[in-house]
């Protein structure tokens, strides 16, 4: 059963300085994430992982479409609906060094969403917090510094310790190891597989990094320009990938030995592509509708979803 649900979700926004011109930051996004998975959203910076990830934790409204949590929706229902959407999940961001408020201490930063939430008594407060401060491998007396004290890899500790604090079901992961060293990148994923492992959690993944994904991930989907391009089980997609541009990533993964063939250069196209698949100026596989039209979603024999018309 799907605990996370997306179904024709689209975010659009206007662009200063030009009226009437829109920027399509996510169209017609539709995945679903079944309980206590990882699901992998992977695509280059500017494709739209962002916009859904901010639209599901409820930092953006979508145009249309609809979002489940929980079989909860954050735009139906009143304040207690929304309310009780919200305390399912928590969010991750990329930048450590930008999501602590460098004028409170670690308590203070922690103790935010659990004095929010209600989660425990004042009295109860500290203790609690040197709790969350261990499951993420770093000390009690740690919360009464500042976040200026730590390194990057500690500094998302604690943000994993906030976002964690009030047992979420869920966990919004948005590009959580990118801005640290590839040493401490494997430290912060192991932490998140043992913390999913130990309370069922659900994750969504967003990550630019086709090998961190495939790492971390049961099931992975590959965006471009505002669209999904291809769904489907991890070791399937990273093996056998059906959509051109998920080709393109997975070659573009550095790896030991000799390198492959270049792909022939695609003739110049212009990038504006109207309807049609976003991909289509640098596709060396384009059909003549992939310009103005954007394909359907074809369901493979190997499980995979993908929106293509060579398929």
């Amino acid at each position: 059963m799907a605990y996370v649900e997306l179904s024709g979700v689209s975010k659009s926004f206007a662009l200063r300085g030009r009226r009437g011109s829109v920027l399509k930051a996510a169209t017609d996004i539709s995945f679903r994430i079944p309980a206590g998975t990882t699901f992998g959203l992977v695509g280059e910076s500017g494709s739209g992982k962002s916009t859904v990830a901010h639209m599901i934790a409820g930092l953006l409204a979508a145009d249309s479409g609809r979002i489940t949590v929980g079989g909860r929706s954050h735009a139906e229902g009143g304040r207690a609906e929304r309310t009780a959407y919200l305390q399912q999940l928590s969010i991750v961001f990329q930048n450590p060094f930008a999501s602590l408020d460098p004028k409170m201490t670690i308590l203070q930063i922690i103790a935010e969403p659990l004095l929010a939430f209600r989660r425990v008594a004042r009295r109860a407060l500290e203790e609690q917090v040197g709790t969350l401060l261990r499951t993420v491998g770093l000390s009690a007396e740690h919360m009464h510094r500042y976040p200026h004290e730590f390194s990057g890899g500690q500094r998302q500790r604690i943000a994993i310790a906030r976002a964690i604090s009030v047992n979420p079901r869920f966990l919004v992961l948005d590009e959580p190891t990118s801005a640290l060293d590839v040493s401490v990148q494997a430290l912060i994923i192991n932490l998140l597989g043992r913390l999913q492992a130990a309370n069922q959690l659900t994750y969504l993944f967003i990550s630019h990094n086709m090998g961190v994904v495939r790492h971390i991930s049961s099931l992975i989907g590959v965006m471009y320009r505002g669209r999904l391009l291809e769904t489907g089980e991890s070791e399937t997609i990273i093996t056998a990938p059906a959509h051109p541009y998920t080709q393109y990533l997975i070659a573009a993964v550095p790896r030991m030995g000799p390198l492959p063939d270049p792909s022939p250069a695609p003739a110049a196209l212009a990038e504006e592509t109207g309807e049609g698949c976003p991909f289509v100026a640098r596709c060396p596989r384009r059909l003549p509708q992939c310009a103005s039209v954007f394909p359907g979603a074809r369901t493979l024999g190997s499980g995979q979803t993908v929106y293509c018309h060579l398929y």
